[in-house]
């Protein structure tokens, strides 16, 4: 059998044995995988630079940015979907900092925050019309989530507190009624083990 069906097994057992479980995958949605089906078939989803090469990856020249182009969101909301449908996950969760801006010369557009909040808004109204919810990890306050996670890297050693309260409060202010959410300290890991 193929791996996706022992997880979909063993996920089906969990919420057997517990039926409380709440299950999510994890989802980092910022770049396209070069060598990936889907930039294979739609390299048009590549954001571009002014040359006309596609903007390298967040994470090194083995993926591109995306543009967002409505076919690519379309792309990205039907494939979280699938995951969740399949796998029957209560909750989909997306590492994803909301707010980078990006231009892209391929189609005279820059890419921005309204754009991921329109994908946002729909990814969180189909998810909760199928009683699925959003969980969230984002340093930029929006209102599109169940359970969000207020992600600060300004907690580090040396930091000013100051810092930290005006991005908290930012974060608050567009806090959803309803919504959690939770403070998630990231150290970076053992990048400051040997400091004093």
């Amino acid at each position: 059998k193929r791996a996706c069906e022992h997880i979909k097994q063993a996920r089906a057992s969990f919420r057997e044995l517990f039926p409380n479980l709440v299950a999510n995958s994890y989802e980092f949605i910022v770049d396209i995988y070069k060598d990936g089906p889907s930039y294979q078939a739609h390299p048009e989803w590549a954001a571009l630079k002014r040359d006309g090469a596609p903007v390298e990856g967040y994470f090194g020249d083995r993926y591109v940015r995306a543009n967002w182009s409505p076919a690519f969101v379309d792309h990205l909301v039907e494939g979280l979907l699938r995951t969740v449908r399949y796998y029957d996950l209560d909750l989909c969760y997306l590492d994803f900092g909301v707010g980078a801006i990006l231009p892209d010369w391929g189609r005279g557009q820059v890419v921005g925050f309204e754009t991921y909040l329109a994908f946002l808004e729909r990814l969180k109204a189909t998810l909760n019309a199928e009683g699925r919810m959003l969980w969230l990890n984002a340093n930029v306050g929006q209102p599109y989530f169940d359970v969000g996670y207020f992600e600060t890297f300004k907690t580090q050693p040396g930091h000013d507190w100051r810092a930290t309260a005006s991005h908290a409060a930012f974060f608050k202010f567009y806090q959803p009624p309803g919504a959690a959410l939770l403070p998630l300290y990231w150290m970076g890991g053992d990048m400051f083990r040997d400091q004093k």
